[in-house]
């Protein structure tokens, strides 16, 4: 197992071709639908780690097709992610120019001066109407919540499987024997594979969100 200090702030999906094989059959069974479009939402990504996450999905977006689409289906992959932070509120310039009820920034939108970085080339795109209308309505169908949320109820959902994930691993693995190995000792660690079976779950709650 890697060390956890090293990769608990890495925000790349690990182990995404064997995921999506493992999600995809269960969702052509239940819909009697073949994917057409598969988007990926991800929580903050720090400028730091922007480069690398935005690469390594690349290369995940040319692996994948062929590995979770039948032969006959070419799924679309979209990589959707949130910056950390907004910096800058963007506006504009006139009523007139505005779209929407709220009369934002027409989606297409290009910023590459004054906010921007001084040095480097930078922009800031305002999201695709469809796309942008899309993650609006997921901030609205979270269960915990009766009004709209700051991100996508995808991502809360991620997270909430995760901390339940945590508690399965906890209840059947022996991480006390590891326990030396994280915090820098050389004790036999805990194998993957065991992680893996650990949070697996059982037939009938694969198709129901208990985690929630």
């Amino acid at each position: 197992m890697e060390d956890w200090r090293a990769t608990s702030r890495v925000e790349i999906i690990g182990d995404l071709k064997d995921m999506m094989k493992d999600l995809l059959k269960p969702f052509c069974q239940a819909t009697k639908h073949k994917h057409e479009r598969i988007i990926f939402y991800q929580g903050g990504v720090s400028e730091g780690q922007f480069m690398e996450v935005r690469r390594e999905g690349a290369c995940h977006a040319a692996r994948l097709p062929a590995a979770v689409s039948q032969r006959d289906v070419k799924a679309g992959l979209y990589f959707h992610r949130r910056p950390e932070a907004t910096p800058h509120p963007v506006m504009p310039g006139t009523d007139h120019d505005g779209v929407g009820k709220c009369w934002n920034v027409p989606p297409g939108s290009t910023v590459d001066s004054v906010v921007t970085h001084p040095l480097d080339f930078d922009f800031f795109l305002c999201s695709h109407f469809g796309i942008q209308k899309l993650s609006y309505y997921l901030c609205l169908t979270y269960a915990r919540c009766a009004c709209s949320v700051s991100i996508s109820t995808l991502a809360y959902c991620a997270h909430l499987a995760v901390y339940r994930a945590k508690n399965h691993i906890i209840n059947k693995v022996d991480v006390s024997s590891s326990s030396s190995d994280l915090y820098g000792g050389s004790t036999n660690a805990v194998t993957n594979s065991q992680y893996v079976q650990a949070v697996k779950v059982v037939d009938y709650l694969q198709m129901v969100m208990y985690f929630v």
